[in-house]
């Protein structure tokens, strides 16, 4: 525990420390599972999981470059953009008409996010890609089974065994979205697809659709060299 503490104090400081804006951000998600109902890697069959409405909660560093006319286009820039977020993920995955699986997931999320940003008149456009890695926190399992149900806590584990509430305790994976910024308000829009196996038995990757809304609550003064 005083690790991991460490480790998000060290991260802390590192984002701080070459960030231009600090804010808030929080918002809602719809989270589903792409899998597989055999572990076999060979096949192509990729299934949905039903999808679980979540929140997204965190803190937001970003850093702008300033315009650089990227692609011949007047007011445009790059920025960089990252953070520590709380995240839900999951979906329920129906096995049968009779068994199903409720999954839960909590993560904290560290992304790190590439803008080209689009000034205008009034607001900023941003085309975002980039990439995160979350670690899993806590979350549960529920079963049902003809109508009986049963709940069991997610086992985070560096390399699940085949016990069903196993699960991957890191993830990895891309993102890319669309975001709005009007003085210290933003808009942002992102699609997340997981790359990493996260479940004990069948392969198993989160996905998502997230919306929030940001709020600059501090800019740093940047050192003139």
């Amino acid at each position: 525990m005083k690790k991991s503490i460490l480790t998000i104090f060290l991260i802390l400081m590192v984002l701080f420390s070459g960030a231009q804006e600090l804010g808030i951000t929080a918002g809602a998600n719809i989270s589903y599972f792409r899998y597989q109902k055999e572990y076999f890697r060979f096949r192509e069959d990729w299934q949905k999981s039903s999808a679980k409405v979540g929140g997204k909660f965190g803190i937001k560093f970003s850093k702008d470059f300033g315009n650089t006319k990227l692609f011949s286009i007047a007011g445009s820039g790059i920025g960089f953009e990252t953070g520590l977020f709380l995240s839900q993920a999951g979906g329920i995955v129906d096995w049968s008409d009779e068994s199903k699986t409720n999954n839960s997931l909590i993560y904290l999320e560290l992304p790190c996010v590439i803008n080209l940003n689009l000034n205008t008149k009034r607001l900023t456009i941003q085309l975002k890609a980039g990439t995160y890695v979350s670690t899993g926190l806590w979350g549960k399992v529920k079963w049902t089974y003809n109508g009986n149900e049963s709940t069991r806590k997610i086992d985070w584990q560096e390399h699940p065994s085949s016990h069903a509430s196993d699960y991957e305790k890191y993830d990895f994976g891309l993102l890319t979205g669309l975001g709005f910024a009007y003085k210290k308000i933003g808009l942002n829009i992102f699609y997340k697809a997981g790359l990493t196996d996260i479940y004990s038995t069948y392969l198993r990757r989160n996905q998502a659709f997230e919306i929030s809304l940001s709020y600059r609550i501090m800019k740093f003064k940047q050192k003139n060299k």
